[in-house]
């Protein structure tokens, strides 16, 4: 009977919006951000040296995990 051998496990490349995704959960849970705090995607975009289009999809993850609540034309 003939064995592959293992390999050391390929770690897939995280975009650009799970890296921003999870400096901010990070940030949230360790409350450096702290509740009531208003983000604006510019902001963060620019704080970050990253375009608007990653941070709009962290907004999103984070909002779906509850981390954050979009105001309509404010943030998050």
């Amino acid at each position: 009977m003939y064995s592959l051998p293992l390999a050391d496990p390929v770690q897939t490349p995280r975009s650009m919006a799970e890296q921003v995704y999870d400096l901010l959960r990070s940030r949230i849970l360790q409350k450096d951000l702290l509740p009531g705090e208003r983000l604006l995607e510019v902001a963060v975009s620019e704080s970050l040296k990253v375009s608007r289009t990653p941070v709009r999809e962290a907004f999103r993850l984070l909002q779906q995990d509850d981390l954050v609540e979009r105001i309509p034309q404010g943030g998050v």
